[in-house]
């Protein structure tokens, strides 16, 4: 969804997940055996990707094996390597899945109103996502993937970045035509409203994470920007 300011190498103790509710109650497999119905097979797929988040956020991805995860999250290795492949395949997989599940939240929940009111409400909703715990130990994963290399290889972004970009063009879609400008706009407003005030916060110290100071930073940042986009005016 996002990509975010590495702020530190951070690693929870395994304390901080829980791992065994995951690990001792997998999705029941068919009665009956033979091939799990789709619905069966989405729950697996989603319990084996938040069990391999646990386990790499706790222990690092360079402490955590295939086989470790398939214990785990009581799977066989057939059926891991079925679904991932391989352990790059599987920590691409967790991260994709991790940005997913805080992006439609902020998606579905998009107030109507004028562009500036939405736009107030994406970029809030990001930043405010982005500093929490869980965003924290998926950041981890981020800059794993970079620093392998992987984000040039796969199909879709893992980083987010271009997924919050996203929402602020379809946004922008109303007031905007051209594609080009459009994107170029978004990405802007993006730095603006979520790039740097987490920067501020997490690196610098000089924002404070209360929802008064985030909030009176993004309206002026709005004011400030409105005078060469008019629209972003109140």
């Amino acid at each position: 969804m996002f990509l975010f300011v590495p702020r530190r190498r951070w690693h929870a103790p395994a304390d901080d997940f829980d791992h065994t509710s995951q690990a001792r109650h997998p999705p029941s497999a068919q009665p009956q055996g033979g091939r799990p119905t789709q619905d069966v097979a989405a729950h697996l797929g989603e319990h084996i990707l938040e069990t391999a988040f646990a386990e790499f956020v706790a222990f690092g991805v360079d402490g955590v094996s295939m086989e470790r995860v398939a214990v785990a999250a009581k799977v066989s290795k057939r059926t891991l390597y079925g679904r991932f492949k391989s352990k790059n395949g599987l920590v691409l997989a967790t991260t994709n899945h991790g940005l997913a599940k805080l992006a439609k939240p902020i998606a579905d929940g998009e107030p109507q109103g004028s562009v500036r009111k939405k736009i107030l409400y994406v970029t809030r909703c990001i930043l405010d996502v982005s500093l929490t715990e869980y965003v924290l130990g998926l950041e981890t994963l981020i800059e794993w993937i970079v620093d392998n290399g992987l984000h040039k290889d796969a199909d879709a972004s893992p980083l987010g970045y271009d997924a919050g970009v996203k929402m602020l063009e379809a946004i922008l879609t109303e007031v905007v035509e051209d594609p080009e400008e459009r994107a170029f706009m978004a990405r802007h407003v993006y730095d603006a409203l979520v790039t740097i005030p987490r920067m501020r916060i997490l690196r610098l110290g000089d924002l404070s994470d209360t929802p008064e100071c985030k909030g009176r930073y993004a309206e002026r940042t709005l004011s400030l920007l409105s005078h060469g986009i008019p629209f972003l005016a109140e």
